[in-house]
């Protein structure tokens, strides 16, 4: 093996290069992965066009999103793990142990935590260094790669379980409820597939009036029933009122970030409605919440996944019952990744894959 590889760097603020840097090295409780493809996500595009800066300062590398191989494990490394193994990983690097997120099992919301692009160096590089301190404290912060899901599929398994845990584990989603996603990024699409999925009567897509034609297509493949847009709200407002017969939604996930949105969905719901929002966004709510108090609407955060939201998409995923494939629209080589990113970054693009030789 050569000491360096190929890695996307932010540099600083604005600068990006395809740069030689070292593997990193691998300790007796480390394990190291080879990439075999990647995915960038909005966060990273929030980095890329200068919405925000990386945790952990320049230089990184960049993107969290991937599927590769194990090919070099500690001599400690648990026999779960093994040099061949087909693996993706989740993006945390670093957590603390011992606050009540990591106690509990949301180690995403650990307020020590590193993640992988955006705290701690993360995968748009041929290789990739789990920590061990890590794996002792998130044993299933990696995970194997079901036989029938190739390369090309597994970096979309994390955007899913975000979806996943919205729906299901936050939304408390049931089957023959009427759900709202507002959005048409990966985080909308894969929420409204998890909601298609659990047997929602209706699927409603909250989008602009120009959003592009070809993610209302995949939005339609991937489960969505009814289309309506944000940009028309007293039309989307009535729309909804027929489609649930009169009562309004029972969920709605949030993913724009765009307060009026929220604000819209907020009102799209009946009473003791319930609303995930998974977006970040810094912008003040300028809206009166005065509905959450007498129409007893519940508004939840979200951040990210858990375990049980990564086993469950994978389990899904393994049965075929999970489309990993619609939401990409274009590929590129790691050498001419920047073409992925000024491709999401004007929304030419709904998804990035990253292909590595």
């Amino acid at each position: 093996m050569a000491d360096t590889m190929r890695a996307f760097v932010a540099v600083e603020r604005g600068r990006f290069e395809v740069q030689d840097v070292p593997i990193p090295e691998v300790g007796d409780d480390d394990i190291l992965i080879q990439l075999k493809s990647a995915a960038i996500c909005g966060s990273d595009v929030h980095i890329y066009d200068g919405g925000m800066d990386p945790l952990c300062g320049y230089p990184v590398i960049m993107g969290h999103e991937n599927a590769g191989v194990i090919v070099k494990r500690g001599k400690n490394v648990s026999p779960k793990w093994q040099v061949g193994d087909r693996v993706t990983s989740e993006n945390t690097v670093e957590v603390c142990g011992s606050c009540y997120g990591c106690i509990t099992g949301e180690y995403v919301t650990c307020e020590h935590r590193r993640g992988m692009g955006i705290a701690a160096d993360g995968i748009l590089a041929e290789y990739v260094r789990i920590p061990g301190d890590i794996l002792r404290l998130v044993p299933d912060c990696i995970f194997k790669i079901p036989d029938n899901v190739s390369f090309e599929e597994a970096p979309l398994l994390e955007p899913a379980a975000n979806g996943y845990k919205a729906v299901f584990q936050e939304g408390r989603m049931m089957a023959g409820e009427y759900v709202i996603v507002s959005g048409a990024g990966a985080l909308g699409l894969y929420s409204a597939h998890m909601a298609a999925i659990g047997g929602a009567a209706r699927v409603i897509l909250l989008v602009r009036t120009s959003t592009a034609k070809d993610k209302l297509e995949t939005a339609r493949k991937l489960g969505v029933t009814d289309i309506i847009y944000s940009d028309e709200p007293e039309k989307s407002l009535e729309a909804v009122h027929q489609l649930t017969g009169g009562y309004g939604a029972d969920l709605a996930i949030e993913t724009t970030g765009v307060p009026a949105v929220l604000d819209l969905g907020l009102h799209m719901l009946h009473v003791r409605g319930r609303m995930v929002r998974i977006a970040i966004n810094n912008t003040p709510y300028q809206y009166g919440l005065d509905s959450l108090t007498l129409r007893s609407i519940e508004l939840i955060g979200h951040m990210g996944y858990n375990t049980v939201s990564w086993l469950n998409t994978i389990h899904l995923a393994q049965q075929g019952k999970l489309d990993l494939k619609s939401i990409v629209t274009h590929r590129v080589k790691l050498e001419d990744v920047k073409r992925g990113f000024d491709l999401m970054v004007s929304r030419e693009a709904g998804k990035v894959l990253v292909e590595f030789d």
